[in-house]
């Protein structure tokens, strides 16, 4: 038993070709396995195995991700995830490629980094769910990252009446989001 346990994980990690009829969840699969044994030379071998068009990067650009802040080398994953986005003929891939390019570079505090890879990712698959995702994580970028004002908003007190942020300037704020369903 505990035999047939050891070969099926060591057949599931080992490096294989990435074949077309293997599919995109099983591509990923094998792809974390070896990003979560921390076998990086490993990783690197598979991803570049993985043509750029395999339908696997819609999914997999998350794991390189995980794999460049595990690694503590997120320019690994910016350059392996932008050589995907610059060569795929996909514009779904492209899109979701360059979307984790974008999360990269805002994670390494690289601001224009950020905004030009989620706008480019909006550019390459417009009216999809990968635009709408790139134009919301690029109002955060643009709006709501650490350092820059609150935007304005008013909210109605307990007590009655009307507050607005405006109001509260130069004191400490403390806002308690609470609802129920």
């Amino acid at each position: 038993m505990i035999f047939s346990i050891l070969l099926a994980l060591l057949t599931f990690a080992a490096p294989q070709s990435a074949a077309p009829s293997q599919s995109p969840a099983a591509t990923v699969d094998a792809v974390r396995a070896l990003v979560t044994a921390e076998r990086w030379d490993e990783v690197d071998a598979r991803i570049q195995q993985i043509p750029p068009d395999d339908p696997a990067w819609e999914r997999l650009g998350s794991v390189v991700y995980q794999a460049g802040i595990a690694r503590k080398d997120l320019p690994w994953a910016i350059e392996r995830l932008s050589h995907v986005a610059a060569a795929t003929t996909s514009p779904s891939i492209k899109a979701a490629t360059l979307i984790v390019v974008g999360r990269a570079y805002r994670r390494s505090s690289d601001r224009d980094g950020a905004m030009r890879a989620l706008r480019d990712a909006a550019s390459a698959a417009p009216n999809t769910r990968f635009a709408e995702e790139a134009n919301g994580i690029l109002y955060e970028v643009e709006h709501l990252s650490v350092g820059m004002p609150a935007p304005p908003f008013a909210a109605k007190p307990r007590k009655g009446g009307t507050i607005s942020l405006a109001q509260l300037r130069g004191k400490p704020v403390v806002l308690v989001f609470w609802g129920t369903t």
